[in-house]
Parts: C-alpha cells; structure tokens; sequence
C-alpha cells in the first residue's frame, strides 16, 4: 500500500510540476520594445499618447510599472481630473512662493525655506536657504508656464 501511495504522490508532483513549467510559458511577459530612435522626430500631439500627446503620451507609453502601477497612476489622475491647465498660468510671485514651499514639503523637506522672491518681468526669481539663512540655490520660474531653471 505504501509504495502505491508514494507512485501516487510522485506522479502528482511530476504531472504538476509539468503543468507550472507550461504555465510558465504562458505567463511570461512579452518582449521589451525595441530601443527609441534618437535619429527619428518626436510624435506629432496626439501621435502614440493617443488623443493626450505631450506628457500624457509619454507616460502611457513609456510607463515602466506592470498592470498594478499603472491602475494606480489612472486612479491618481482621475482623482484630480478636474483640474485644469491654464494656457498662461499667470503666476504672481506669492503663487511661486507657495508652488515651491508645496513641493518642498511634498518630498517631506521641512526645514528649507524660500527666500528671495522677486518679480522679474516675465520670470520669478527665488532662493531656497537652509534654516539658519543660507542660500542653497536659485532659481527662476517663468510666471506664464511654469518652467523652473536653476540660476545658482
């Protein structure tokens, strides 16, 4: 009885073993697309991001993470959907201050402060200091879209 027992028991894990090693193949991930062409023009708007372009686009097409990632930057997106860029941000130098001290404290950073804010036309110059006062960096932003570059 015990040798059929044992027979029994090692056609289960050899029939089974069999069966992961098929799934195996069937799970397996496709194959990673080939490498971008640094020769080759950007997508016109709206190109492979579909009707997003732009950023948009690429992060639906360059996104690194599985399934699970990427519902969670959907969920993420969704839940501010209802905000909305304005083409000309028009940002006051008060805006830049609070932009800057949000992301600070976003990244969990609570002791750097923002010093030095001045309108500069169409930029907003601005410093980050230590507590005790000294200057990290500057930076401008420019008051109509955003974009922040490091002066300093």
């Amino acid at each position: 009885m015990r040798k059929w027992l044992m027979a029994g028991v090692a056609a289960v894990v050899v029939l089974a073993g069999g069966g992961v090693a098929a799934m195996d193949g069937a799970l397996a991930q496709p194959a990673p697309p080939p490498p971008h062409d640094e020769a080759a023009p950007p997508p016109p708007h709206g190109g492979p991001g579909g009707p997003h372009g732009g950023m948009m686009g690429e992060m639906m097409e360059h996104h690194p993470g599985g399934p699970h990632e990427h519902a969670e930057m959907m969920r993420r997106m969704r839940t501010f959907s209802l905000l909305w860029t304005a083409p000309d941000r028009n940002l006051s130098g008060p805006d830049v201050q609070k932009i800057v001290e949000g992301f600070l404290l976003w990244h969990g950073n609570h002791t750097w402060k923002v010093t030095n804010v001045q309108e500069q036309g169409d930029r907003v110059a601005f410093s980050l200091a230590t507590p005790e006062g000294g200057t990290i960096a500057s930076f401008t932003m420019d008051r109509h879209t955003g974009r922040i570059e490091r002066t300093g």
